[in-house]
């Protein structure tokens, strides 16, 4: 079952809005970025990835889906944070899990609310 999170960011109008995912404790990690059901973004080492301007994805659901597998020999924890930009407020959102297997997977879902 997934680590999940789900939250509300505010948006502000022609302020972009930038993501950026950290894997810690040196674990190998990839994500699946959706902005409502449209990907928009596949991969790994996702740093300061534009979501868009606050008019034009207020009332739409941001969804981060982050897969991450241990390859760090000391440690079975793992942890994500989700760092959001541009909006009313900067946060970041942390989550963590001790793997039982190989590979634990996170999954995030914000409300891009005005």
């Amino acid at each position: 079952m997934p680590t999940k999170l789900e939250e509300d960011y505010g948006v502000i109008e022609n302020k972009v809005v930038q993501l950026t995912v950290i894997i810690g404790q040196g674990h190998y990690g990839s994500s699946t970025v959706k902005l409502n059901d449209e990907n928009i973004f596949i991969g790994e080492n996702i740093k300061d990835l534009d979501i868009g301007e606050g008019q034009d994805i207020s009332g739409k659901t941001l969804s981060i889906r982050t897969k991450v597998t241990v390859t760090n020999p000391n440690t079975n924890l793992t942890s994500v944070s989700y760092v959001l930009k541009g909006g009313k407020e900067d946060e970041t959102f942390d989550l963590e899990e001790t793997a039982t297997n190989k590979t634990v997977d996170y999954s995030a879902s914000f409300n891009l609310i005005n």
